[in-house]
């Protein structure tokens, strides 16, 4: 790939997120207050529906101690609550606390309407180019951190 190419993929990329960002701004519940792993840890939850600490510490790559810590902030913040599996007492899983779930639910919301009014004027088809190129970007991540480590 030459010089050309890579820096027209990169000043695309760059205004897909700055365009995303100016859209984002005051509509986000991460708006403030959120360190990254943290905004990581909703968005996973929020995903995954069923996390235990062991899921989420594998996720974000982080020793248990490390996910421990973070989850006790999220939790003292009463954005998550931990309990025990019903399967394995053994088992600590996560959730978000009753106060943050109604919040959670309303900025996936707006985070959809924005989706839909940045990529209103797309075609079906370039929609779909859109994702293939998304999945084998992500998927070629995927391979070169494998040959990191």
């Amino acid at each position: 790939m030459d010089e050309k190419t890579v820096t027209s993929i990169e000043d695309a990329l760059m205004l897909i997120m700055r365009s995303f960002r100016q859209s984002w701004r005051g509509e986000s519940i991460f708006d403030h207050a959120f360190s990254r792993s943290q905004k990581e840890t909703v968005l996973y939850i929020n995903q995954e529906r069923r996390v235990t600490l062991k899921d989420l510490a594998a996720h974000l790559e982080l020793t248990s101690s490390a996910a421990t810590q973070l989850v006790d902030t999220l939790v003292e913040r009463d954005i998550l609550t931990r309990s025990e599996s019903s399967d394995d007492r053994r088992v600590v899983e996560l959730a978000f606390s009753k106060n943050f779930a109604p919040k959670m639910e309303a900025h996936c919301i707006i985070h959809a309407k924005l989706i839909r009014e940045l990529f209103i004027d797309l075609s079906e088809q370039e929609i779909e180019t859109l994702s293939q190129v998304a999945k084998k970007v992500a998927n070629r991540t995927k391979i070169n951190s494998t040959k990191l480590n």
